[in-house]
């Protein structure tokens, strides 16, 4: 699905409130999940980061994510 809304402010509100829609009980939501629009080129480099971060979870690591166009620990809160 796309979605293109007014400007840039509207963009990134949107993106940093999509998180939440997982933690919804209902609607079947959990396996939503919204980026911004990304060149092919930009694509591919998110799916290699993915299948890293898959391949190092199930070697057991944990707490593990993508920041930044990296795989990394997740900072303790």
């Amino acid at each position: 699905m796309k979605v293109t809304l007014d400007n840039e402010e509207s963009k990134i509100q949107m993106i940093k409130c999509a998180r939440n829609l997982r933690l919804a009980k209902d609607g079947g939501w959990v396996k939503v999940f919204v980026h911004q629009d990304l060149t092919p080129k930009q694509r591919e480099a998110r799916n290699i980061l993915v299948q890293e971060l898959k391949l190092r979870l199930a070697q057991g690591e944990t707490d593990m994510t993508i920041f930044r166009g990296a795989v990394v620990k997740r900072r303790r809160q």
